[in-house]
């Protein structure tokens, strides 16, 4: 592009094209007229020149429906083409051999490329359809120098500078023949195997053939197993829905109940988790110089001590301001599928819950977050996993040590460390750090956090309760904030580790950033509307009629 543009301003006033746009139209018009030269000065011969210009006016008809479909990174080659056969117009020395090498060219590419079309999973066709692209992009700035000699394009880096005409056009051609080669070899490969594959096909039909009548009678006894299936079906889906209304009765009545939050969630989350106890954890003391241990990393994080257990009693002191608005929410979130779909996957998973709340009717602590303290104290006390937790809204002053991504990441850190203090920090090294966590990355930390996760036992679960992240969404964040959602899109994705990871994310308000980079499947919406909605029904469930 730079070689076109460099050119365009030497030459543009003299060009019937435009080297940075021109179409395959302006290509073919300059083939013509490079090879009406050669045949005037070749042959002399009017009539010659009359049929190389019909024959011509065919190809490109017949091609030009190709050309057009070719891929935009290649459109550049219609510049390129263009100025070369424009110049082999006045270039009478190599232009038969620029001729030889290139009018085929156009031909040979939407030939490749409709075959590329057609054979998708030819990875050595698309090879030499690459090679062919490369050498043509290398080659043809080089190849306007030698024919326009000139020092425009002395800052462009060009393979080919300093060949020959002659070297430059052999090594086109080489490329471009072998994938023509290829290409047309591709086809009769393809009907041979295809001729193959009809033989293979008819001997297959000849002996199924034989086994139609044992078919047929297999498909009525078939047909009464499908049959009483769909008797079976029947009964799972009136269980499905005596199910779902057992749920929604349990979560009426807790939700009725003069019980706090907590028992509300002990009530109704205990029927989804199962029993399984989590595996132990491996306690080990030896190390070695070289690696650094648990209790170094948990110094340089300057992490305050218990400060998780601390943030979980302050919300949980909230509970006479949001626990009958809570309670109102929580149900909303139970009832959803998707959340119970999260509570007893047995896989890593990951539920986002955005609320439609009014921040001006609460500071740094949501229902919501109430629902998420209750939450974590629920499965911090239950054996089935490993819980961990942060409340972004706890840690907004700008004097905190810990607000912000990196305080989030350094609180899950210290967390981890705690409850495996025998996990192996080989590969890590602290020494370049100087006791400042400042000085480690939002990438490093993550992967520390990553690190850590590895080292747990398999088949280890661990609950990841992330409360109003939306808050840690700042300009000045940004990095660390998009840092700390690709490592839990990795941790979600895939289980080789073997670790469970559930990540339960929350945000009291809407968040057009985790709405976008969390797919809409993995969304709960808590609206104050819902609330009301299910309040009024709880009202109406409970009120006992007048009698007359």
């Amino acid at each position: 592009m730079e070689a076109l543009q460099e050119y365009g301003k030497l030459e543009g006033r003299k060009l019937p094209f435009n080297p940075v746009d021109c179409s395959w139209k302006d290509v073919f018009n300059q083939l013509g007229e490079a090879e009406e030269a050669a045949v005037a000065c070749e042959q002399g011969d009017k009539r010659f020149l009359r049929g190389s210009r019909r024959k011509l006016n065919t190809i490109s008809k017949a091609i030009m429906p190709l050309l057009d479909a070719i891929p935009k990174e290649l459109s550049i080659l219609r510049g390129g083409l263009a100025v070369v056969f424009y110049l082999a117009q006045h270039r009478e020395r190599v232009r038969r051999e620029i001729l030889d090498t290139f009018e085929d060219i156009p031909g040979i590419i939407a030939m490749a490329c409709s075959k590329s079309q057609s054979f998708p999973d030819d990875l050595s066709l698309h090879e030499s359809i690459d090679d062919l692209k490369v050498t043509l992009f290398d080659a043809i700035p080089s190849l306007i120098e030698n024919l326009m000699p000139g020092e425009f394009l002395a800052k462009v880096t060009c393979l080919f500078r300093g060949f020959r005409v002659q070297d430059i056009l052999h090594c086109i051609q080489r490329e471009a023949k072998g994938l023509e080669a290829f290409a047309r070899n591709l086809q009769d490969g393809l009907i041979v195997k295809n001729y193959h594959a009809t033989q293979d096909v008819k001997k297959t039909t000849e002996s199924t053939h034989v086994q139609v009548q044992e078919i047929y009678e297999g498909i009525t006894a078939m047909d009464q197993a499908v049959r009483g299936l769909d008797d079976q079906y029947q009964r799972i889906d009136s269980n499905i829905v005596e199910l779902k209304d057992f749920i929604s009765e349990q979560i009426n009545d807790a939700l009725a109940s003069k019980n706090g939050m907590f028992q509300m969630l002990k009530d109704v989350v205990s029927m989804f988790i199962c029993d399984e106890q989590r595996p132990e954890l491996i306690m080990s003391s030896t190390w070695t110089t070289s690696v650094p241990s648990p209790e170094e990393l948990l110094y340089l994080l300057h992490v305050p001590l218990e400060h998780e257990v601390t943030d979980l009693e302050f919300v949980l002191r909230q509970s006479k301001e949001f626990d009958a608005m809570s309670k109102s929410y929580g149900a909303i979130v139970m009832s959803n599928p998707r959340f119970q779909q999260w509570v007893v996957a047995s896989e890593t998973d990951l539920v986002y819950v955005e609320g439609h709340l009014d921040p001006s009717s609460f500071g740094k602590t949501s229902p919501i977050s109430y629902f998420c303290a209750n939450l974590a104290l629920l499965f911090r006390e239950s054996a089935t996993s490993i819980t961990l937790y942060f409340f972004c809204g706890q840690h907004m002053a700008s004097n905190d040590d810990m607000q912000g991504p990196r305080g989030l990441i350094r609180s899950l850190l210290s967390q981890l460390l705690q409850i495996s203090p025998s996990a192996s920090l080989n590969g890590v090294d602290l020494t370049c750090f100087n006791d400042d966590h400042e000085l480690i990355s939002m990438a490093d930390l993550c992967q520390m956090f990553e690190l850590l996760l590895r080292q747990l036992p398999v088949q280890s679960t661990v609950s990841c309760i992330i409360d109003d992240l939306s808050r840690f969404e700042k300009d000045c964040w940004d990095e660390d904030y998009w840092h700390f959602l690709r490592m839990l899109g990795i941790l979600t994705i895939g289980q080789e580790s073997g670790i469970r990871v559930k990540v339960l994310i929350t945000s009291s308000t809407k968040s057009k950033r985790l709405q976008g980079h969390i797919p809409e499947e993995l969304h709960v919406h808590v609206t104050e509307r819902d609330r009301i909605m299910r309040h009024r029904s709880q009202q109406s469930r409970w009120t006992v009629p007048d009698c007359d």
